[in-house]
């Protein structure tokens, strides 16, 4: 009945290195999924506190999530609340509102870096 949770959950990888991306899957398909460690986690449902509870993020153990959500939409995406769980789990977050278009480059073993195109800068590297 929730059209959000037909969305897929995956995890890629590449080396050691993976990425879970979780579409706009809600709390209750989200206690279904195992998914172990993960080095970047694309935030279910834009960050919004229907998702992205303390147990999925404490099971996922990201280092990174990247929330994609639009300048002042109407549904007050992202949540504080999944804000300040990334928080006290040391998460750091780049949302696309604040940060604009976030790429991350991989190399056989390692992250290498983090570039993204910020809204009013150059390039430059978290």
């Amino acid at each position: 009945s929730n059209l959000n949770n037909s969305s897929i959950g995956v995890v890629v990888s590449y080396g050691d290195n993976e990425i879970l991306l979780t579409g706009d899957l809600e709390e209750e398909e989200e206690v279904g999924l195992v998914v172990g460690d993960v080095d970047i986690f694309k935030a279910g449902h834009h960050g919004s506190r229907t998702a992205n509870t303390k147990e999925f993020l404490e099971e996922a153990s990201a280092k990174v999530m990247v929330i994609s959500v639009s300048e002042e939409n109407s549904f007050g995406h992202p949540h504080v609340e999944t804000l300040e769980r990334a928080e006290a789990f040391g998460i750091r977050v780049l949302r696309t509102d604040l940060d604009g278009r976030v790429s991350f480059v991989f190399g056989e073993k390692e992250l290498l870096r983090s570039i993204f195109l910020p809204r009013w800068r150059v390039f430059g590297e978290v």
